[in-house]
């Protein structure tokens, strides 16, 4: 999975379901980031793009209030600070 503020990319176990602009909740349990004061985030997204070949789906994010965001650029420090403690 890629993540920014601005949208997704996942990689697919299994078969597409989704099509583009198919709108789902993206629901990521957060401990593995190392964040513990909240068990996971819903977030409702969009899907802007489909590449069959690789199964993956690609897009934005939709209605994201203040703490949506804040929660996302945790994970991004949390995912930032994992890949500096490998260099």
């Amino acid at each position: 999975m890629d993540l920014s503020l601005s949208g997704f990319k996942i990689e697919i176990m299994g078969s597409l379901k989704h099509k583009a602009n198919d709108r789902f909740w993206l629901h990521l349990p957060l401990v593995a980031f190392g964040i513990h004061d909240l068990a996971s985030i819903d977030l409702r997204a969009e899907v802007k793009w489909v590449d069959h070949d690789h199964s993956r789906i690609g897009g934005v994010f939709v209605d994201l209030d203040p703490n949506s965001k804040e929660i996302i650029e945790r994970i991004l420090l949390s995912i930032s600070k994992k890949s500096n403690q490998k260099l």
